[in-house]
């Protein structure tokens, strides 16, 4: 049966009804992914110190690629009407989910000097393997509850009347899928045992905060105001409060759930 958020996603990106479309928007990801780790291997191996110079770099590329769907907007609109939304996804936003993802692959394999083995070496590869499990089943669970919506971004072209959407998870973190993959870029940085990976650990969380602040959550003042600020006031981002722990918890492990 088809869900109202795909038939949403229909109406505005047609290309997702056919397998040649699919293919199309799949590839798009695909080409860019497959281009950031190309670059990454070759950079890896002919300068090696250049591993958190090179993840840092690319990760800005990818997050200032994605916000300029936002930016360009009333340009898009103005250049192309009813074809800015399509055009700016494929512009855009599918094109940094690709350059996003290999960053976060490239986590687990860049380049660095090795942190001395310790007392410390076997929590560091625990923690690892917590944040990389818990921020996969939050991914997943998230992806579940609210289908296509947070890549898909189409109230940014296309507003809606309809009210702030703080059920569920929402109701715990203001970003969950950012708090997933944060999540797991952490938990590869601590596996990956080494000091660059582990700075740009460091440097993830304000890279992916500054993204939402100046970007993503602006676009969503203007659409809400006073209740958005509201609900940023009273719910975080990506860590949720200890009150909230038990419901976070059952969350990831029974899914779906509003939260009251």
């Amino acid at each position: 049966m088809e869900t109202n958020n795909l038939k949403t996603i229909r109406q505005y990106l047609p290309e997702i009804s056919s397998s040649a479309g699919q293919l199309q928007l799949a590839m798009i990801i695909l080409f860019y992914l497959c281009l950031t780790t190309v670059y990454f291997i070759i950079t890896d191996r002919a300068i090696r110190d250049w591993s958190i110079d090179s993840q840092i770099l690319v990760f800005m590329i990818g997050f200032i690629n994605a916000s300029l769907f936002f930016l360009k907007r009333d340009e898009y609109k103005n250049k192309f009407g009813d074809m800015a939304y399509r055009k700016a996804i494929k512009r855009f936003i599918l094109p940094s989910l690709g350059i996003l993802t290999a960053v976060l692959f490239h986590t687990a394999y860049m380049n660095g000097p090795q942190i001395p083995g310790g007392w410390w070496t076997v929590p560091m590869i625990w923690l690892g393997w917590l944040m990389l499990a818990v921020g996969s089943l939050l991914y997943l669970r998230s992806v579940m509850a609210f289908g296509l919506e947070d890549f898909m971004k189409i109230s940014a072209y296309f507003p809606t009347s309809s009210p702030l959407n703080t059920s569920s998870i929402r109701g715990i973190l203001r970003h969950p899928i950012d708090a997933a993959l944060l999540r797991m870029g952490i938990g590869l940085a601590l596996l990956n045992h080494n000091a660059f990976a582990l700075t740009f650990a460091i440097f993830l969380p304000l890279g992916i905060t500054g993204w939402t602040r100046l970007v993503k959550e602006r676009d969503m003042i203007e659409r809400y105001g006073a209740s958005y600020l509201d609900y940023r006031r009273r719910v975080p981002a990506f860590w949720p409060k200890p009150r909230k722990l038990t419901a976070f918890i059952e969350f990831l492990l029974r899914g779906d759930r509003a939260v009251i």
